[in-house]
């Protein structure tokens, strides 16, 4: 019998978990919570090191990525494309404009909106940008399609949580 068995038999024949019907609580090492926050920090931790070479932090990286990708967007669009807050994404465009990384200006038909396009100067990062992709993913060891079947598993998660958590308010 196992660590992880023993402690599981343990905990459903306790008075606790018999009496009240609780759950026991899962062991860390088994939690989807804390698989994906280790890797959330070591893949943040495989770009940190190149992107600073490159200038960037990784929110300016993702940044760049979703202009380059959907074309200009305006702040509100852009925050909700990345799940960010406007009041976390907006010093971060304005970073990106100072470096000349961004153009930032109003639109034409509603003063109230801030339309966002990478700069050509954001075009000589493109490049460098793509290939640190690779390597991350390499570093990953996963296949070209496992590492596209668990982005789309953590995608439908991610979604799925976010509807689930939108009905209990």
């Amino acid at each position: 019998m196992t660590k992880h068995d023993r402690a599981t038999q343990e905990a459903s024949s306790s008075p606790l978990s018999s009496e009240t019907g609780a759950v026991p609580v899962q062991d860390i090492r088994e939690q989807l919570d804390f698989a994906l926050y280790r890797a959330t920090h070591a893949i943040t931790r495989a770009y940190r090191e190149p992107l600073q070479r490159l200038g960037l932090t990784y929110t300016q990286y993702l940044i760049l990525l979703a202009l380059w990708e959907q074309g200009p967007l305006s702040m509100g669009e852009l925050a909700r494309s990345l799940d960010l807050d406007m009041g976390a994404c907006t010093p971060v465009v304005k970073r990106l404009e100072l470096g000349g990384l961004v153009i930032r200006q109003r639109d034409e038909r509603d003063e109230r909106r801030v339309q966002v396009e990478a700069a050509p100067g954001a075009d000589a990062l493109r490049g460098p940008c793509a290939s640190l992709q690779q390597e991350v993913g390499r570093q990953t060891g996963l296949s070209a399609r496992d590492l596209r079947n668990l982005t789309l598993q953590l995608h439908r998660i991610a979604n799925t949580l976010r509807e689930a958590v939108a009905e209990q308010r």
